[in-house]
């Protein structure tokens, strides 16, 4: 109601970084899992349309170049509320009572850092957190899907660390929309995530090859003039994605995804992109030709 509005309004205009725990016992079937974000203030959203209004300043390539050590503090542990120890021999309302009890101490840990006031939208519902974890432990492997263009700002990495280092998974990383950025781009990208995490594979997909590659100097002009053309494209990527299962569980047979992709070992059926297909030699060469620039 009204009277709630209000007095929401007062409570976050006091406090910028408040946030709550979300637990609605009373909500059944997928209520339960409606997203959940604090709202933004009057002034904050002013602010932002202030901004807005700003000239728009073009950055420098050199400006641009942000890594995974500016975007996230070095206690990453932090960021990522992982599921409290449990067993079958303890009762339902038990292990949720843990889960409540942890994921309180976890939110008011993070809204004590001196940061806090610049953390992005948090999910504010413990519900969702459950899923996702009971998800990484009844998975085999975790997939983590980044948008080529700017990879680092959608990787997570406490969530892979936690995979990797805690639930002993392997993970792979898919680099999709690599059709709209300049290859050596995607190169780059590629071996800056294998020199972080030697474990980690990583793939380039893009549902549409055939359009054309922006070069770096018409690349924002492409994107941005330019929508990819949908229809009659074959996606590029499926069949490196199914080799990187192959190789993590070597034992396993693959015969009913290969079926179902279309994908035959010893018939090429999917249309390469010819810009991403180097030896390690070119990737070597487009990679340090990279770090120079």
């Amino acid at each position: 109601n009204k009277q709630n509005d209000l007095d929401n309004d007062e409570l976050f205009s006091n406090n910028k970084t408040v946030l709550h725990v979300v637990q609605d016992s009373s909500k059944k079937g997928r209520s339960r899992y409606q997203m959940c974000f604090e709202k933004e203030t009057k002034a904050e959203v002013e602010e932002r349309t202030c901004l807005s209004r700003q000239p728009f300043v073009r950055k420098l390539e050199s400006e641009k170049e942000i890594g995974l050590d500016l975007i996230y503090p070095s206690n990453l542990d932090i960021l990522l509320p992982k599921r409290p120890p449990w067993n079958y021999f303890m009762t339902k309302t038990c292990i949720e009572n843990n889960e409540k009890r942890y994921f309180d101490s976890f939110v008011e840990n993070l809204k004590s850092q001196p940061w806090a006031h610049n953390l992005s939208r948090f999910e504010n519902n413990l519900e969702t957190w459950r899923q996702l974890w009971r998800v990484l432990e009844k998975s085999d492997v975790i997939t983590m899907l980044a948008d080529a263009r700017f990879p680092a700002m959608h990787f997570f990495p406490p969530l892979i660390d936690y995979v990797t280092k805690t639930l002993k998974k392997p993970a792979i990383l898919v680099l999709n929309k690599v059709d709209i950025v300049p290859p050596q781009n995607v190169i780059g990208w590629k071996k800056y995530f294998t020199q972080i995490y030697p474990d980690l594979k990583v793939v380039c997909f893009t549902s549409f090859p055939k359009t054309p590659t922006p070069t770096p100097s018409k690349a924002f002009h492409v994107m941005a003039k330019s929508p990819r053309k949908k229809g009659g494209f074959m996606a590029y990527g499926e069949k490196d994605f199914l080799g990187a299962c192959k190789s993590l569980f070597p034992d396993k047979s693959f015969d009913a995804w290969q079926k179902k992709l279309g994908i035959n070992d010893s018939v090429e059926t999917i249309t390469p992109i010819p810009e991403l297909q180097n030896d390690p030699q070119d990737e070597d060469f487009l990679l340090e030709k990279w770090n120079d620039d």
